[in-house]
């Protein structure tokens, strides 16, 4: 028994979709009930999760209560799948109420596999869930569209009024009671059975969806394909596809075999070949509300069975056996003429039931379409009466903007008249004040040729203090020259003295000239001091000439102190030298002022003087830049020097 259904395998999967934040789609599977369902849930976020849920767990709680070894006759577990849907839209019902909330619910699909008919299955549906029949390379749906374009007798919803696109006519949770259709349909080994929401069969075409089930065997990698063809389409609403494969038909199980057990309120209610009315759709409301009241549908009729024969006494048995047949012959074609004429009148009360019902979506949407064709009519006169407002208060506008625009040009032509007067008087003005002007420049040039000829006789008497003041000062740098000769000739026969045959290194030879420099200072500083005073005044307290005065003095000092020997000069280290180094420093920073290049050229040298004076100023901007901490580098000091005071003389 609990094999019963062994010939099914199943896959399921959900997927949130491209557009939206939650899932309120929500499926189980019963393989051991041969049971399975989809619900789509409607009314927001939080509240469509919650109904889609709640009708799966009402069927899980409802179907649990049954062993599986002992399987449900296919009409008694469409009662119990049809009892727990009415359950679960009561609880929906109670909780909008309670929230006072409206608009929550969700729409159901389910299949139920009958197992005393193997070959046979039912569809259970409200809304616009689907159930597919796939067939090698065919599609079926099983399912019929509770929604206002399927009433209508439309097939492509894209016809319709955008307003009532996707409006349902049956959904879980709307009241207390929900009305679920019942489809049956046949069964061979090899079909697959798809169950989804309309995020599946509204994203892709019927013929795709067969094409992707015949062309991939694999069920599970089939959904998964199915789930993405729907994302890539567009994935605008929640997509959930469970399918289920079948597989070589078992043997019938005998209806002794099976458990007959209805719900109490099985019975009570009409079936889907005699719905009860939609309820009309409110054409004013701002959102179409899916909503509809419907109950528990009955069970499948079973023919009655007929009474069992009694015998008469005292008639002949063959008289007897042929007055049986007579009976049963007329009563078996009158019960089948009954039966037929039951069945023509339900056909025919169901076709007109659905005309009644297309024939009022159709009435419905034609009342939507003329009101809103009255509002857009309305709306367009109130555009033109607007538009004939503004023209009139745009004309009005204009009127006032020329009033004024006359009056500003008349108030510019009095304003320019009064300006031209004016400018006439500034002119006579002006003229009076450039003869004056004039005058006043005559007198300012007379004034002004008189005070150069002031200033010619000051300048000419403080040349010449100023070069008297440099003769006395030139002479005083040649008595000290010659003073330093003297000195540097008697520090030279000391050296001589102490070691005649000792040859100098560069070293020594740069010690021995900067002391000298120092001590002649005519040589060093005389033309240099002489370039500073003649080509700017007053520069004897500059921070230049004192660095080099006080390097100069510490020099001095130093070599007082030392009795300078060629033994004594190699045994002198770095920081011993240091009065020496600062010196050229000192002195390099002193020659590489711009005070030769100034004495350049206030003296207007010519070539080739003027040449030799341009090597001599670049020669003292390079020996700037270096450190002066090498010995090649305080020669090259040294011969600068000797080239400056040879050019100056």
């Amino acid at each position: 028994m609990a094999t019963c259904y062994s010939h099914l395998s199943s896959f399921a999967l959900t997927d949130v979709g491209c557009k939206r934040k939650n899932n309120e789609d929500a499926y189980q599977m019963f393989p051991e009930y041969g049971v399975f369902i989809v619900a789509d849930g409607m009314g927001g976020a939080e509240d469509g999760e919650v109904a889609s849920q709640a009708i799966v767990d009402e069927l899980s709680k409802t179907l649990k209560t049954f062993d599986p070894a002992q399987p449900l006759t296919c009409q008694a577990m469409q009662a119990w799948i049809c009892h727990a849907v009415n359950e679960a839209s009561a609880w929906i019902l109670k909780r909008s109420n309670d929230r006072n909330k409206s608009g929550t619910g969700s729409t159901f699909v389910g299949v139920c596999f009958d197992p005393e008919h193997p070959d046979r299955a039912v569809a259970l549906h409200a809304g616009d869930s689907r159930v597919y029949r796939i067939r090698g390379g065919d599609i079926q749906q099983v399912t019929r569209d509770h929604s206002l374009a399927n009433a209508a007798g439309i097939t492509d919803e894209r016809e319709l009024n955008p307003k009532f696109r996707g409006v349902i006519l049956r959904a879980v949770g709307l009241a207390v009671t929900t009305e679920v259709e019942a489809t049956p349909f046949d069964l061979v080994e090899g079909d697959t059975v798809i169950v989804c929401s309309d995020g599946l069969s509204k994203m892709i075409e019927d013929a795709a969806i067969a094409k992707i089930i015949q062309e991939e065997p694999k069920i599970e990698e089939a959904v998964r394909q199915l789930v993405a063809a729907a994302l890539k389409h567009g994935g605008k609403d929640n997509v959930t596809v469970v399918a289920v494969k079948v597989g070589p038909l078992p043997e019938p199980i005998p209806v002794t075999d099976l458990k007959v057990a209805f719900p109490s309120d099985f019975g009570h209610a009409k079936t889907d070949s005699n719905p009860t009315p939609q309820t009309p759709i409110d054409l004013n409301a701002n959102t179409v509300t899916r909503m509809t009241e419907y109950k528990t549908p009955l069970a499948p009729l079973s023919a009655p069975k007929p009474l069992p024969s009694q015998k008469s006494k005292g008639m002949p048995l063959l008289l007897i056996v042929i007055i049986f047949l007579v009976v049963a012959g007329l009563g078996g074609a009158g019960l089948g003429f009954y039966f037929k004429i039951k069945e023509a009148r339900q056909t025919a009360l169901i076709e007109k039931m659905n005309e009644d019902a297309r024939l009022l979506a159709q009435q419905q949407i034609r009342a939507a379409e003329v009101a809103e064709a009255k509002q857009k009519a309305e709306a367009e006169a109130k555009r033109l009466q607007e538009e004939e407002r503004l023209k009139e208060a745009e004309r009005l506008k204009a009127e006032e903007e020329a009033r004024k625009v006359e009056a500003e040009r008349k108030a510019e032509a009095e304003r320019l008249k009064l300006e031209a007067k004016k400018a006439e008087e500034l002119r006579q003005q002006a003229l009076e004040e450039q003869r004056k002007a004039d005058e006043a420049a005559q007198k300012a040039a007379a004034a002004k040729k008189a005070l150069a000829a002031r200033q010619r006789a000051e300048a000419e008497q403080k040349l010449a203090q100023e070069r008297q003041r440099i003769e006395a000062e030139r002479q005083r740098l040649v008595a000290e020259k010659q003073k330093a000769e003297e000195e540097a000739a008697r520090l030279a026969a000391a050296v001589a003295a102490g070691n005649a045959e000792a040859e100098f290194t560069d070293r020594e030879k740069a010690v021995l000239h900067l002391v000298r420099l120092a001590k002649q200072e005519a040589q060093a500083k005389a033309y240099c001091t002489f370039m500073i005073l003649y080509a700017t005044k007053n520069m004897e307290a500059t921070p230049l000439v004192s660095n080099y005065d006080h390097a100069r003095q510490s020099l001095l000092q130093w070599s007082d102190n030392q009795i300078l020997t060629a033994h004594k000069l190699k045994q002198l280290t770095e920081s011993q030298l240091s009065p020496i180094h600062t010196y050229a420093r000192a002195l390099s920073v002193f020659l590489s002022t711009n005070a030769v290049e100034l004495y350049v050229k206030r003296t207007r040298m010519k070539e080739p003087a003027k040449k030799i004076w341009e090597c001599l100023v670049k020669e003292a901007g390079e020996l700037r830049a270096t450190s002066m901490d090498d010995d090649a580098s305080r020669l090259r000091l040294v011969r600068l020097v000797e080239a400056v005071s040879a050019e100056a003389k």
